[in-house]
């Protein structure tokens, strides 16, 4: 800032053109760094609940398929989420020719179900499955949301990012799954 003497004033002061410039480039750098790390935190939330629905899809193929895991066929595929780390599995339900699946409780059960993949949510995302475990058995295939297959039952899988707002907003995304089968 430059301070000068007119003939009219005492002092006048203001600032020079070069000050202006790099205090507006300073400015706008911070803004688009602020703008760019909400836009990819929002493509974060997206692309994570796409992949989550995708998994759910891929479990429904796979019992729509009757699709053999182990050389097996199995009493259903399903989607466990896991809260600590935030991740979800996609599981195959026990050898059907072993227990005729009847007494199976459609949720997953350790040791019992064989583990086809799990998928860790990036750093900054964590879910909130109010429903539980998703699963599916064939040959329709029957959807059950936590063990219950009653017609009419809806679960809702929310992806939130860390530290963002309660939904709904740009930090979260929901995933609806009814047991009719239909996943929005």
């Amino acid at each position: 800032m430059n301070h000068y003497k007119s003939k009219n004033q005492k002092f006048t002061t203001g600032f020079t053109l070069v000050e202006i410039l790099v205090s507006m480039t300073i400015t706008i750098l911070l803004s688009m760094s602020v703008i760019q790390g909400f836009s990819r935190s929002r493509g974060d939330v997206i692309g994570t609940s796409a992949l989550i629905r995708g998994a759910i899809r891929e479990a429904q193929g796979m019992a729509l398929a009757g699709l053999q895991v182990g050389g097996v066929y199995r009493c259903g595929f399903g989607v466990h989420f896991i809260l600590n780390p935030p991740s979800y599995t996609i599981f195959a339900g026990p050898n059907s020719a072993n227990n005729g699946c009847s007494g199976y409780g459609k949720i997953y059960q350790s040791g019992s179900d064989t583990i086809i993949s799990t998928r860790t949510m990036p750093g900054n995302i964590f879910i909130e499955p109010s429903s539980g475990d998703i699963y599916f058995e064939p040959p329709l295939p029957t959807t059950s949301i936590n063990g219950v297959s009653t017609y009419g039952v809806t679960g809702t899988i929310v992806v939130r990012r860390i530290g963002g707002s309660v939904c709904p907003s740009n930090d979260c995304a929901s995933i609806n799954v009814s047991t009719s089968g239909t996943i929005e």
